[in-house]
């Protein structure tokens, strides 16, 4: 992912156990969540529309939601501290989950006031097709 949006994260490389089984999930460490914020923010500044991406892989890590959950998810309301999401489940049910709305680094960058001004610019008949993971020009 970093190769495709063009960043220098500090990402390290999952390291397979001696059996050659998968080891699952890289591991986030905190010096990459900072960076991951500080490219997000400047995108944003900058009115890059990769933003969205850089969102996406931070509430993923923040919220504990899936990308796949994010593809099906759609926000209900941002309070002062967090916005909430309804995801709804293909298995017929949906579940509420909430993830903060100011980054880490940066506690005063509401990053969900952000998103909500560019979700209400999605046509209501696409929002629910295409979840919080899309393109600003969608």
């Amino acid at each position: 992912m970093n190769e495709r949006l063009q960043l220098t994260l500090p990402m390290k490389g999952v390291e397979n156990p001696s059996n050659g089984e998968a080891q699952g999930s890289a591991k986030v460490e905190p010096p990459m969540i900072l960076k991951l914020e500080q490219e997000l923010v400047a995108a944003i500044e900058e009115k890059n529309p990769k933003w969205m991406s850089l969102l996406v892989q931070w509430i993923c890590i923040v919220g504990a939601v899936r990308h796949s959950q994010l593809r099906i998810s759609f926000p209900v309301k941002l309070t002062g501290s967090e916005l909430h999401c309804y995801c709804r489940d293909s298995k017929g049910g949906g579940f509420n989950w909430s993830c903060r709305a100011h980054l880490l680094s940066i506690p005063v960058f509401n990053w969900a006031t952000r998103f909500l001004e560019l979700w209400k610019t999605v046509p209501v008949f696409l929002r629910e097709n295409i979840g919080m993971c899309f393109h600003p020009a969608t």
